[in-house]
Formats: C-alpha cells, structure tokens, sequence
C-alpha cells in the first residue's frame, strides 16, 4: 500500500490513508522565446524551474473522536521539511504546506486534502562512494547536479568533470 512520509514519519503512524495516487507532478521551467526580425525561428532563452505544486486527498477513521489525531496530524503536515513516497527512493523538500478543511460527517472519520508546494528537484539521500582505482561516478538525474567531492590521500591523481 502507497504512503507518503513527511521527514521519518509516515501517514500511517497517524492512522490517515492516501485516497488514490497522488499525479506524480513535473517541474516546469521558464522559458522565454524572442523572436528576431531576418531569423528563422526565435532565440529560446532558458531560465530557472518553477516549484513543484502537489495536492494530495487524505482520509481517516478511527475508533473515537479524530479531533485529538487533527490537531497532531496538522502539527507534523506543517512543521515537515522533507517529503517522500514509499514506493520510491527519491524525496522532495517542503517549501509550503496547506492542509484543507476537514469534512467530519461522523466523529470517527474524516476526509480533507493537502496543498503542498515542494522544491522543482528531486533529491537522494547522501552516498559516500570510495574509488581505490579509476573509475565513473553517475548522475542520475535528468539535469546537471552538484556533486560535492571530498578527496583524501597523498600522490598524484587526475580527475575529470564533464
């Protein structure tokens, strides 16, 4: 079953399930075209990626009164700054949360969606990678990274960024 973690903590330790799957949302980049009097075609001037909106519809039940579980769901949507999918090993950062209003036709149970607005990038946890003999470090990512190097020893090396 899908669920979503806000920093090390999942929906599901607050007893609220993810309605459906969430759209799996793309950040745009700003681009500006110019168009050139005499030229075939216009100049394309590429800028920065916009944040990441995504909307996610939550539901809860429980066996008494959800009010107390409200009150410490808010807390945690809120003060969270790092969001992630348990079926995928990539986290986004938190930039802005809103948590909707909560439809409660029965004290047990409740419904409400949550407005997010996250970071244009995807994000992996830190790996520290040891190279004793030539090889190639890989991005994964669909655009330029910043890796950061730390190098330790002694004697010659040669290194290569492309």
């Amino acid at each position: 079953m899908l669920d979503i973690g806000i920093d090390n903590q999942l929906a599901s330790d607050y007893g609220i399930c993810i309605v459906g799957r969430p759209v799996i949302p793309t950040a745009k980049q700003e681009v500006e075209h110019i168009e050139v009097s005499g030229r075939h075609g216009s100049l394309t001037k590429k800028g920065a990626f916009k944040d990441v909106p995504l909307k996610i519809k939550f539901n809860m039940l429980e066996e008494e009164n959800i009010k107390p579980l409200v009150r410490r769901m808010k807390a945690w949507l809120m003060n969270g700054k790092t969001l992630y999918f348990t079926d995928d090993d990539v986290y986004r950062k938190i930039k802005h949360v809103v948590v909707g209003d909560i439809v409660n036709e029965i004290e047990e149970h409740g419904e409400f969606e949550v407005d997010f607005k996250l970071d244009p990038f995807e994000y992996t946890e830190d790996v520290n990678l040891k190279l004793t003999k030539p090889g190639v470090i890989y991005n994964p990512g669909t655009i330029e990274s910043d890796p950061k190097f730390w190098i330790v020893g002694n004697g010659t090396f040669r290194i290569t960024i492309n």
